[in-house]
C-alpha cells in the first residue's frame, strides 16, 4: 500500500462519508445512501404550475391572486429532501447551502435561465430565528446562488416582524391573512426582474407578500426560486376539507 493509499485510509476511517439526509456512513461517491436516494423527489418540469410552482394537483392559482410573476420549488417537501433542508436549518449544517444551492440551480436553468435578473434577494427571517440559528438559511442559499450566476445580491432589503404565534404553527386558511403587514422594504427598488429565495414554500403566503412589498418598491417583476414545494399532509387534509 502506497503513502497515498495509507493517507486516504487513514482518512477515510477518521472522517467518514456521511449521507447528508440520514448521517449514515457511505462508501460510494453520491451524496445519499441508497435508501434516502430512494426518497429523494424532484419536482418534475412538466408536471410543475409555471405560475405558483406547486406539483398540477396542488396548484393554488385559483384560490390566490399571486404577486410574483412566476414560482419555482425544486423538490417535493418530503423524504430525504425535506430532512436535508431541516438538517440545514435546524442542524446548523451552514456547508449544505453549496448541496441545496445547486439543487436550485438545477431548476433555475430549467426555467429562468433566459430572463435576465438585475439581482436577487432573499425571504429574510426573524431576528429571534437568525439570532437562535446564528445565521438565516435563506440568506446563506442566495449567496451562492448569487455566486453561481454572477448577479449581484441585495441583503437586507426586506425586513420581518415577529410571527405570533409563529407562522409554522398556523393552519392554512391562517397564513395568508398573518403576513399582511409582517414584511416590509427597507428601502426603495428599482429593478426590472428581481430573483427572490427562500427555502420551502409550503402556501406561498410568504414569497407572496415579499413580492408585493417589493413591487409596491419600485420592482417590475418578481420571480421566486424555493428548495422545497408542496403542502404537509395536514394542511393538505385542510385544504381538501376548505373545498
Amino acid at each position: 500500500m502506497n503513502g497515498n493509499k495509507i493517507y486516504n485510509t487513514i482518512i477515510g476511517f477518521l472522517f467518514p462519508k456521511l449521507c447528508v439526509s440520514c448521517g449514515k456512513i457511505i462508501e460510494s461517491e453520491d451524496i445519499l445512501c441508497e435508501k434516502c436516494q430512494k426518497t429523494f423527489h424532484r419536482i418534475p418540469d412538466k408536471n410543475r404550475c409555471v405560475f405558483c410552482g406547486m406539483v398540477k394537483p396542488d396548484c393554488d392559482c385559483k384560490n390566490h391572486i399571486y404577486y410574483f410573476t412566476a414560482a419555482v420549488c425544486c423538490c417535493f417537501n418530503e423524504g430525504s429532501a425535506q430532512n436535508v433542508v431541516y438538517r440545514f436549518k435546524l442542524q446548523k449544517k451552514r456547508n449544505y447551502a453549496e448541496i441545496i444551492g445547486e439543487e436550485m440551480m438545477r431548476a433555475f436553468e430549467s426555467e429562468y435561465k433566459n430572463i435576465k435578473f438585475d439581482y436577487i434577494t432573499y425571504v429574510p427571517n426573524s431576528l429571534k430565528s437568525k439570532f437562535l440559528r446564528g445565521f438565516s438559511q435563506t440568506e446563506l442559499l442566495a449567496i451562492y446562488i448569487s455566486k453561481r450566476l454572477n448577479i449581484p445580491l441585495y441583503k437586507n432589503i426586506i425586513g420581518c416582524k415577529p410571527f405570533k404565534p409563529s407562522q409554522h404553527k398556523m393552519e392554512y386558511h391562517e397564513r395568508f391573512p398573518a403576513t399582511s403587514g409582517q414584511y416590509f422594504v427597507r428601502k426603495k427598488v428599482e429593478a426590472e426582474n428581481v430573483l427572490l429565495i427562500d427555502d420551502i414554500k409550503t402556501t406561498g403566503a410568504t414569497l407572496n407578500i415579499c413580492s408585493k412589498v417589493l413591487l409596491l418598491s419600485g420592482a417590475h417583476q418578481v420571480f421566486c426560486l424555493s428548495a422545497l414545494g408542496g403542502k404537509s399532509k395536514d394542511i393538505q387534509k385542510e385544504k381538501a376539507h376548505l373545498r
